[in-house]
């Protein structure tokens, strides 16, 4: 049997679980009932206050504790979402915002069956996915694992998610709870987020997840939320969570997110990750004591844990299962699926695609064409084996289409090495002085020559008593022009380069950095002087005043920017019949615990121009979790594809799309701005000098933003194009007068105009213009994906409820409706909506 023929037979089968769940859901939740009431009130009884608050600590990183007294094992946790982890390799999906590019809740299904199955193949009980949180600004460095800009695309996929993992007798986690908008300082950065935004917009993923998906786990965020950490917030976790949406799972901590013991623990956190720190014995056994916190609260949090232990049957199975491969057949055909359904085509003038029998040689450039890419962190799951874009299209060209390849660009350890520098002095290398003090002052303790900025081949040891250590070196260049200055270090070192005294990169202490650069025009062979102020983590940490060296990681390298595209690169692409360009970020640059620039990284924007200038037929596929600055390039080039960070079977599937084998069926998740200074959070996004990130900007995010005040992004949210074309005719209501409360249905006819199949996304959104209060202009409230051959037509029906015409009264803390006209539309984007019909909602 072929390989494609087994992901046939295997999507098959997962299509079986879906439709007849009966047969495939043996090991999944069971209903509360007396019994195991009956059970956890025994297992309770017997247990002393000692082993109830050892309970809500984790163990051994990914752990929670064994429980006798109710038979309860010790129980397993693996990150994802992109795959289970912690057990070696695994299978890697499409990440969380390719997912949402899918549009596809049944695929989002088939994937939560997939890890749940993957899950079981391990051992592992809760699966910490997926998430969440918004899409506010395209640096946040875990927007790749989220689920877009909105919160009913988010809440649908995430339902159909978390449905397909717990019906595999995994616990899926809903994270991260919430406003958990940016990686930057995340521990200390306070989202100030009014109620009816967070209301509107923050939240109702994370609703739909408890109320529809019934997810077993929430996990709370590391920001502070209103001035107060998620883990000890009472409004968060007990309010809105437990009492008012009726959440019976648990409430988790990030791992070391649990600042304040008892201030948790009076804030409905059930269990601290990755282990006791802030709720352990030693805080909160005097707080019983005392009254401050009490044994019935302590009893609640152990009773939430014992009974999600029971009701997904743990303490009756063994949770590995051995009759579930780890690499299985069944799982690379979900992976399949995604990296197929996600990429999105932006772009696609002059015939650029598909590349058809014309075409017999390709030049493939860029950094992102091999090997693999990813986004990085907790998220990154580490395949078997991993198809890059280079290696899916030799495989689809076979001996018909030659591939050329040159990766385009140096690495940046090259641009390190290659700098030549010499000291003020005038000697080779560059000159090292340690200080005592911070910002290279107080007493000079030690001054030499290194040889180069390079902390790969010129690692320098400093002593222990530094606290600063400044380099000062001068760089000659050869010609005139713009030159790259390059920037790199580790962990949370942080350092301030200047360039002929004019600071030129700076960076602060945070947990995570990848390299910086920046541009500065220099003249030919007049000297720039580079200056350096470096401060290297563990500086900080002095150890009784004895001189141990540390290990100084600074990393600064120049090179003029019209030498970074390589020569090689530029043959290649001008013998070439079409060339594709593979750029954007990967598991180094795109990171949990940091954020990225909106500006590509070194040298890639000057690497599609110059191809783009070799070769018009250029084609670029951009790796990213969410927009990146497209226009210094975008008019040069004639096909532009958003892949996201599709899985390990990423190349495989584009490879297919760009010959035409397939048909692009992405839709934006978000909007994709023309320009940082054009967003809507732009002046508001990186926190005041007291640690505070104002959402300004309200409801009034992404595409509520751009279609209120009338502006044009570059691509708005839901847009994608494909292969065919489609026309939406038809729009009828089932009324044109309600009453406040009753639903309304739409329906519509989609038909694929085209001459070949395609996937359409019809999109509803609902306008209130007679509303009292300030909304956006319009709402996504529902969608449909279907698959059209040429020529076929489907009628739609969506219903629209109470919710999707209510807006959140913060006075009442309550859903409201304004009477008046409400207007229904209809189309392929947020911009793209040729059917409209209205209603009136009468009190």
């Amino acid at each position: 049997m072929t390989r494609l023929s087994h992901y046939t037979h295997a999507i098959a089968a997962i299509a079986i679980c879906i439709a007849a769940p009966r047969t495939c859901v043996a090991q999944a939740p069971v209903p509360d009932s007396a019994a195991i009431e009956q059970k956890l009130n025994e297992a309770i009884s017997k247990m002393s206050l000692e082993s109830k608050i050892d309970l809500l600590g984790g163990s051994d990183g990914f752990y929670l504790l064994a429980v006798p007294e109710a038979g309860a094992p010790r129980i397993r946790m693996s990150d994802g979402p992109m795959g289970v982890r912690g057990a070696g390799p695994t299978t890697a999906y499409t990440n969380g915002v390719a997912l949402a590019a899918t549009w596809d809740t049944d695929l989002a299904e088939q994937v939560g069956i997939a890890l749940g199955r993957d899950a079981r193949s391990r051992g592992v009980h809760i699966l910490l996915a997926p998430g969440v949180n918004m899409y506010r600004a395209p640096m946040a460095g875990r927007s790749f694992e989220y689920a877009g800009e909105d919160p009913i695309l988010a809440g649908r996929l995430a339902v159909g998610y978390i449905r397909g993992v717990q019906s595999q007798g995994v616990v899926a986690t809903i994270k991260h709870f919430a406003a958990n908008n940016e990686e930057y300082d995340r521990h200390d950065v306070d989202s100030v987020v009014d109620e009816r935004t967070l209301r509107e917009l923050y939240l109702p993923a994370f609703e739909m997840a408890v109320k529809d998906g019934k997810v077993g786990a929430i996990m709370d965020s590391y920001n502070l939320l209103n001035g107060e950490h998620t883990t000890q917030s009472r409004h968060l976790n007990c309010e809105i969570a437990k009492h008012e949406w009726g959440f019976d799972g648990i409430v988790m901590s990030d791992w070391e997110a649990t600042y304040d013991g008892v201030a948790a623990a009076k804030g409905c956190l059930d269990v601290e990750m990755p282990y006791a720190k802030a709720m352990t014995r030693a805080v909160l056994m005097p707080a019983v004591k005392i009254g401050t916190v009490t044994l019935a609260e302590i009893d609640e949090k152990v009773r939430r844990i014992l009974r999600l232990e029971m009701r997904f049957q743990f303490t009756g199975r063994d949770q590995t299962d051995l009759s579930i491969g780890s690499d299985s057949v069944a799982s690379l055909a979900v992976a399949q699926r995604g990296a197929l359904e996600a990429p999105v085509l932006l772009k696609n003038e002059e015939g650029a695609l598909p590349f058809g029998p014309g075409v017999k040689r390709i030049a493939v450039i860029g950094p992102n064409a091999y090997p693999y890419v990813t986004g990085g962190g907790s998220a990154m799951a580490i395949p078997f084996s991993a198809k890059s874009l280079l290696e899916g299209l030799v495989a689809r060209g076979g001996n018909a289409v030659e591939m050329l390849y040159d990766r385009g660009l140096p690495e940046a350890s090259a641009v390190f090495h290659e700098t030549k520098w010499t000291t003020p002095e005038g000697k080779t290398g560059v000159t090292s002085e340690a200080f005592a003090e911070l910002g290279c002052k107080g007493t000079l303790l030690e001054k030499n020559v290194i040889a180069n900025l390079d902390a790969a081949t010129a690692k320098q040891t400093v002593p222990r008593q530094a606290k600063s250590v400044c380099y000062s070196a001068i760089y000659t260049p050869k010609a005139s022009g713009k030159y790259l200055l390059l920037t790199a270090a580790l962990g949370t070192d942080s350092y301030r380069v200047t360039v002929d005294g004019h600071e030129t990169i700076a960076t602060e202490p945070r947990e995570y950095q990848a390299p910086k650069d920046s541009y500065v025009e220099l003249t030919a062979s007049k000297p720039a002087s580079v200056r350096v102020e470096y401060t290297e983590s563990h500086i900080y940490q002095m150890d009784k005043g004895e001189s141990v060296g540390l290990t100084a990681t600074v990393s600064v390298g120049l090179a003029p920017v019209e030498s970074l595209p390589s020569e090689r690169a530029k043959l290649l692409a001008a013998k070439a019949d079409a060339v594709v360009v593979a750029v954007g970020f990967d598991q180094r640059t795109e990171h949990e615990g940091m954020d990225r620039p909106f500006e590509l990284p070194f040298g890639q924007a000057e690497l599609i121009r110059t191809m783009a200038a070799a070769n018009p037929r250029t084609v670029v596929v951009l790796n990213a979790g969410g927009a990146a600055d497209a226009q210094p390039w975008l008019n040069q080039v004639r096909g532009l594809i958003d892949d996201f960070y599709p899985g390990q079977e990423g190349g495989e599937a584009l490879a297919k799309l760009l010959f035409g084998d397939a048909n692009f069926s992405g839709r934006l998740p978000f909007t994709f701005e023309r320009s940082w200074e054009e967003s809507p959070v732009h002046d508001s996004y990186y926190a005041d000098k007291d640690k505070r990130v104002v959402y300004r900007e309200g409801l009034f995010n992404g595409y509520r933003y751009y279609t209120s005040a009338g502006k044009q992004p570059l691509f708005p949210f839901g847009f994608g194009l494909s292969y065919t074309a489609f026309t939406f005719s038809d729009l009828k209501l089932s009324s044109g007068n309600v009453q406040s409360g009753e639903p309304v249905t739409a329906k519509f006819r989609v038909t694929n105009t085209g001459t070949r199949a395609g996937t359409a996304i019809a999109q509803v959104y609902v306008e209130d213009p007679s509303a009292k209060v300030k909304r956006p202009i319009r709402e996504l409230k529902d969608f449909a994906r279907m698959v059209l051959a040429p020529g076929e037509s489907r009628d739609i029906s969506v219903t629209l409820n109470a919710r999707a015409m209510s807006f959140y009264d913060v006075a009442a803390k309550a859903w409201k409706i304004d009477p008046g006209k409400f207007v229904v539309k209809v189309g392929e984007s947020s911009e793209n909506l040729p059917l409209a019909a209205t209603f009136e909602v009468r009190k």
